[in-house]
C-alpha cells in the first residue's frame, strides 16, 4: 500500500510511504517506509504470537543518498593548454 501526499496524487510518482504487511507465518511482521529530503526512513514491527514467547519488537533504520562528487575538469586557457595553479 502506499500513500500520496493528496487524492489527486499518482501513488506511483508520488508516493511518500509505503506499508508492507506479511502474515504468512508467524511472526508477523509489518514494514513502513517513508521518503525523506536525504533518503528514507524504514520500521519494522515483529509481532510474535503468546505461543512463541517471544516479545514482540520495533526495529527502526535510515537509508540516505550517496552524494558522490564528480571528479573536476582542468582548467584550460583560449588555446587548449591546461592553466596552472
Amino acid at each position: 500500500m502506499t500513500f500520496a501526499p493528496s487524492a489527486l496524487g499518482n501513488p506511483e510518482r508520488d508516493a511518500i510511504a509505503l506499508l508492507a504487511h506479511y502474515d504468512a507465518s508467524p511472526p508477523r511482521r509489518t514494514v513502513t517506509m517513508r521518503l525523506t529530503s536525504d533518503g528514507a526512513t524504514d520500521q519494522v514491527f515483529t509481532d510474535f504470537t503468546a505461543t512463541q514467547r517471544r516479545a514482540s519488537h520495533l526495529e527502526t533504520g535510515r537509508l540516505r543518498r550517496l552524494q558522490i562528487a564528480r571528479p573536476s575538469r582542468p582548467q584550460r586557457d583560449a588555446q587548449g593548454l591546461r592553466a596552472s595553479g
